[in-house]
């Protein structure tokens, strides 16, 4: 159990001992029964046959005795209460009642599910508990809990089937419980002795009691109670707290913001504009006068400042920014429906409809929106919290919200604000801070330091150093050239530091962003690493550390740069492109490396990202190594022209991640114009460009390159050839898998193994696996496919790569579907769909969706079935995938012929034809057994009895054993119509 469902689970005991009681009639006995409240007025439920005998005069008011848990373990007394009873609160075929206690209101309540179960249904196995007194001699001072499942509605007796064994009398008229929403979806109806394993309970929903004349507004209660369990969750929760510390606008230094024209003209800019973007420098006060603005607008003065601050790590990703947000609409408005869905299960997986609800929300009432250092993501290709950031910026700007963006880059023209350029302090502004302190200064010395003033926190240091007043009244900056400027401010500013200590800053302007702390350890290699961080944290404060990582503070580093000779900026970027490789962070050490702006540094750059390009993507970082490639292809002259193929490669692989092949097939191809094809490099290249024209369906032109590339290797016989000689044979393998030619699919497989373990590549042995996995489950070895997944798998979790780890992770999950462990299918699937996710594989997600349909198709989940279909229909349109396309329609035609009993024969055709075309045997042949089915059930039996007849010979050539003797069934048997367990190759 999670601690945020622990949490709620403790929010819920706490509330059923207040709210849960026991009852027992002092007139006609019958033990005790259990009630209980659904209001803080005392509105009571309980079971009608326990009450039954004291209401035959409706109207009725009479007098019963309750009595509540105790904690204490002492009962309390019991006491009699007076009790109203109308004549239409109470249901006895559903065996509930619903009481009014005068003059006693409960401590807490419970509140009622909205929507009638017939009309929203609870999935299969629904969690609930039940709770209830189960002594009938009501001495036992404790409630009791039962846990059961749900297993369906009985209509005709307006009841719920559970699967529990109420083993108590007492526990008549307790609380059923939806363990999903807590909240009450029924009462126990009671003990029974014939059964054993399942229970009968009562069906309740605050829709139905809605339609008494209670005066009791049941969706606001329940609305009420969620909103106290959430402000529960977030006052407890260690990851919720964290995230609530995160909303806040940093506290307003002291300084004279207030009174700079730029405040001014930004707060002019929002009264006519929905938002601005504040651009400049690193400490150029952008995220100061922000919440100075933020402050003086009216949401602003109100406290509605919603402020995100993405230079720290923790905050880039979805599902921190949204909880973060669903704590803050929560606090302001008192909005529980978003924080609400970001605890929930499946908020980790699908994050849309939290989205949906935030827009909502933020068009309900004006706030402003701060998003801080937004530039952290564009740099790091964080597109998915990017587009989710500018969709709801865009919402709550048309709600009549004001959004401010801060950032070092200029940002696109997507966001619609204007730019405000921040360029710290002018030179007025900062003599007027010179004034402040008393301080005189040359003209030469106030230049500088007003560029000094594009960062705030240098100038303010620099102007309350005592040693600098002293240079100053020395004459020190009276003549002084401005390089030398920089380096006696550099001296006064960080003291007489060791050079040890100017290493580490060193090291950390060269790193750039927040690095870990032992990996700046690493690159500065100095002693007494921990003592001198210390103190160039406080002593002036020069470096930030948080969360383990530490970066310097703002103009420091440009200035220890600007100080600091050409070969110790050198040595200290070689050193760090060193640490970055053996951490295999291989794209930052070609970042460091680029930086150098040396043709000998950018060519190494260029092969450190091409030989590790599969690792570097494998790590989800596709994007951010596109980034860097297109700088190069902008500056080409930076560039060695043999360099050039390798860059058009590059891009071609950050292209088929995504799924976009045809544009991938456009960069494989220049690659080759430039290339000898005589060489390793060229058969790795056609290697890869038949990979991308595989995976775009286009059989022919593949296996026409994958025979090329292994010609080129056979004939060449190196280390290398012999690598591409293997990547070849396993092309060819994939393409005779998806002929059905299984037996020469695996000997090319084999072949391909031979060739990798004989140069030891472990990548191309877990590819050799996964494909033995695959043949061996399309002809229906299930021990083997189990196996040859399991190597591919372990192999792949070794070598930390993730997009191979998914991969496994499918196989595994389809061998268990195939062979009807639907639970632990479902369980692979989901975690393989978020590797896939992390990676930012397009492609694989669909088949990740698509086995997760196919799995809740067979467990008859249908509804779940359609929309894993519809989510894996739209990644394979995404990326071009026909093949892809067909077996997802193929399933849904299947679904729509056994859940709804429709005959979708046009679509299979259409279906069909395509698998003909592009020449797929085994999906053809299943494609027909569908078909002839779809065929029988339009009552065209002679037509299907023909289709399958053929269906069977033609599976006995191909040797598809399964399919075989399910065509020849189905025959032979014209009354069966059986569901149709697809294979897909």
């Amino acid at each position: 159990m999670t601690q945020q469902a622990a949490l709620l689970d403790e929010f819920l005991a706490a509330r059923v001992r207040d709210c849960v009681v026991r009852l027992r009639d002092p007139v006609h006995g019958g033990g005790v029964f259990t009630g209980f409240f659904v209001s803080p007025t005392g509105l009571l439920i309980t079971a009608f046959h326990a009450v039954a005998r004291r209401a035959l005069d409706i109207p009725a008011d009479f007098a019963l005795e309750l009595s509540r848990d105790n904690r204490d373990e002492i009962p309390e007394p019991w006491r009699t209460v007076r009790v109203v009873w109308k004549d239409d609160w109470y249901d006895q075929a559903g065996d509930w009642a619903v009481l009014r206690i005068v003059h006693d209101e409960p401590h807490s309540y419970l509140p009622l599910r909205k929507h009638p179960v017939a009309q929203d249904p609870l999935p299969d196995c629904a969690p609930l508990r039940i709770y209830g007194f189960t002594a009938s001699d009501g001495g036992t001072p404790g409630i009791g809990s039962l846990n059961g499942e749900f297993l369906r509605l009985v209509p005709e007796r307006r009841r719920l089937r559970v699967a529990m064994s109420i083993r108590g009398k007492g526990q008549s008229g307790g609380p059923v419980i939806d363990l999903r929403s807590h909240s009450v979806i029924g009462s126990a109806i009671g003990f029974r002795d014939d059964e054993r394993l399942t229970a009968d309970t009562s069906v309740l929903d605050s829709a139905l009691l809605s339609r008494l004349d209670t005066g009791e507004d049941f969706d606001a209660l329940a609305t009420a109670w969620r909103q106290e369990a959430l402000q529960h969750l977030a006052a407890n929760s260690s990851e919720l707290m964290l995230a609530s510390k995160n909303f806040a606008p940093p506290p307003l230094p002291r300084r004279f913001l207030a009174e700079r024209a730029v405040v001014e003209q930004i707060t002019r800019s929002m009264k006519e504009a929905p938002g601005v973007v504040l651009h400049g420098a690193a400490g150029s006060g952008k995220s100061m006068i922000a919440a100075e603005v933020a402050r003086g607008l009216p949401a602003g003065a109100d406290g509605r400042v919603f402020w995100y601050d993405l230079e720290v790590l923790a905050n880039r990703s979805v599902e921190r920014f949204l909880r973060t947000l669903g704590l803050y609409l929560l606090e302001k408005q008192g909005s529980v429906e978003l924080i609400e869905e970001c605890v929930s299960d499946g908020f980790a997986q699908d994050t849309q409809p939290a989205r949906e609800i935030a827009a909502g929300l933020l068009r309900a009432r004006p706030h402003v929106l701060v998003l801080d250092n937004i530039h952290n993501l564009r740099r790091l290709g964080q597109e998915d919290l990017l587009d989710i950031l500018t969709h709801l910026a865009s919402t709550a700007g048309r709600a009549g919200s004001r959004v401010m963006i801060t950032s070092w880059d200029q940002e696109p023209e997507e966001w619609g604000y204007p730019v405000h350029e921040i360029e710290g302090f002018s030179g007025q502004e900062t003599a007027g801070l010179l004034g402040l302190h008393d301080i005189t200064v040359s003209e030469s010395a106030l230049r500088f330091i007003a560029d000094l003033g594009k960062d705030i926190t240098c100038v303010e240091q620099f102007v309350r150093s005592p040693g600098w007043r002293q240079a100053v009244e020395q004459g020190a900056y009276d003549t002084a050239e401005p390089a030398e400027l920089l380096r006696h401010w550099l001296n006064r500013y960080l003291g007489e530091i060791p050079q040890s200590a100017r290493r580490i800053l060193l090291s950390l302007a060269v790193l750039g962003g927040p690095e870990p702390t032992e990996l700046v350890r690493e690159v500065a290699k100095v002693g007494d690493f921990n003592a001198i961080v210390e103190t160039l944290r406080h002593s002036p404060p020069l470096i930030r550390e948080s969360e383990s990582r530490l970066t310097v503070h703002s103009n420091v580093s440009r200035a220890v740069l600007a100080t600091s000779d050409a070969e110790m900026i050198s040595a200290a970027r070689g050193d760090a492109a060193d640490v970055y490789v053996a951490h295999k962070r291989f794209l930052g050490g070609a970042r460091v490396l680029m930086e150098m702006n040396k043709p000998r540094s950018t060519s190494a750059a260029v092969d450190l990202m091409f030989d590790n390009r599969d690792a570097i993507i494998g790590q989800g970082n596709a994007r951010p190594m596109r980034h860097l490639i297109d700088g190069l292809l902008l500056n080409r002259q930076a560039v060695p022209e043999s360099k050039i193929p390798r860059l058009h490669v590059i891009i071609a692989s950050t292209l088929n991640i995504n799924g976009e092949f045809t544009r991938a097939a456009r960069q494989w191809e220049m690659a080759l114009t430039l290339l000898d094809d005589k060489t390793v490099e060229a058969a790795a290249t056609r290697n890869r460009y038949a990979n991308t024209l595989r995976m775009a369906s286009r059989y022919t032109e593949a296996k026409e390159q994958y025979e090329q590339a292994s010609r080129i290797a056979r004939a060449l016989r190196t280390h290398n050839a012999l690598r591409e000689s293997g990547w070849a044979n396993l092309g060819l393998g994939k393409l005779h898998r998806l002929s059905a030619e299984y037996a020469t699919s695996v000997e090319r497989y084999e072949a391909a193994g031979q060739d990798f373990e004989t140069i030891f590549d472990r990548d191309g042995v877990i590819e050799v696996e996964f494909g033995l996995g695959e043949v061996r489950r399309l002809m229906g070895d299930w021990p083997g496919a189990l196996e040859a997944y399991t190597n591919s798998l372990e192999q792949a979790q070794a070598t930390d790569n993730l997009e191979r780890q998914g991969y496994g992770l499918w196989g595994v999950a389809e061998v268990r579907r195939l062979t009807g462990e639907l639970e632990e299918a479902h369980q692979s699937h989901r975690e393989g769909l978020r590797l896939c996710q992390e990676v930012g594989d397009t492609r694989s997600e669909g088949w990740a969706f698509l086995g997760l349909a196919e799995t809740a198709r067979q467990s008859e989940r249908f509804d779940e079935a359609e929309e894993f279909y519809a989510g894996a229909l739209k990644r394979f349109t995404e990326t071009g995938s026909g093949t892809e396309i067909a077996h997802t329609r193929m399933g849904v035609a299947d679904l729509r012929r056994v859940a709804h009993g429709e005959l979708p024969v046009g679509e299979l055709e259409e279906i069909l034809a395509v698998y003909s075309e592009k020449q797929l045997a085994h999906p053809r042949i299943q494609c027909q057994i569908l078909l002839a089915m779809a065929r029988r059930a339009e009552g065209k039996e002679r037509k299907a009895k023909k289709l399958l007849t053929r269906t069977a010979k033609e599976a006995a050539a191909l040797r598809l054993g399964t399919e075989e003797a399910l065509a020849r069934a189905l025959a032979d048997s014209p009354d069966q119509t059986p569901p149709i367990t697809l294979n897909f190759p």
